[in-house]
């Protein structure tokens, strides 16, 4: 032991020294949040319902017919009275089932939308009503390829107040897929013959 003299204390202050070797410990704790911190969140009315809509189907081929689930749920806590889902469908779209809800065609607007409308007395707290719809895709050529991905717009409401209205709208793309072939161009008739210009051969052109 002669000739060597321990010093624990100085080895560890120079260990914490070397970078990365030790993690500096912070200086002070922050203090745990009071009593009182989370007084001023206030419950939920007891007299609301939190209503949410989704629903979705991914692809459909042009003239056949594939079902969309639509799922309307009720968070609580109190029951939705007098629920209505609204669903609205493009012109590429039409319903041949809607589960007994009603289907107006509106006419009146360029877009030619369809609405059904799917009503119920009341949805109790923690309980969803399932509507499946029976959609048909219309025949699209590649032509109509921007109209391929139409969009299903949802909304429910009711006569219960709402917790939180955002979740009350959803919507899905359906891709219409595959496209047809477009019709082949008919050839041009006599008639558009004689109006053409007529075609000067390059190699009879006059030269400058």
């Amino acid at each position: 032991m002669s000739g060597w003299i321990l010093r624990p204390a100085l080895w560890s202050a120079a260990a914490l020294a070397l970078p990365g070797t030790a993690t500096a410990l912070p200086e002070t704790v922050p203090p745990a949040p009071a009593r009182n911190a989370f007084e001023h969140v206030e419950p939920p009315d007891p007299a609301s319902a939190d209503l949410t809509v989704v629903g979705g189907l991914w692809s459909l081929r042009p003239g056949k017919t594939g079902t969309a689930y639509i799922s309307v749920a009720n968070g609580g806590p109190a029951e939705a009275r007098n629920p209505v889902l609204t669903v609205a469908l493009p012109k590429q779209l039409s319903a041949s089932d809607t589960s007994g809800c009603r289907q107006a065609a509106s006419s009146l607007t360029p877009q030619g939308t369809t609405t059904i409308t799917c009503r119920w007395r009341r949805i109790k707290p923690v309980d969803h009503r399932l509507v499946p719809l029976k959609l048909k895709a219309a025949r699209l050529r590649k032509s109509d390829a921007p109209l391929s991905r139409p969009k299903v717009t949802l909304q429910v409401t009711s006569e219960t107040p709402e917790l939180l209205e955002k979740d009350n709208q959803d919507s899905f793309t359906v891709r219409i897929r595959p496209l047809l072939p477009d019709p082949p161009k008919p050839p041009p008739s006599k008639a558009d013959q004689e109006t053409l210009p007529p075609q000067i051969d390059p190699a009879e052109e006059p030269n400058p």
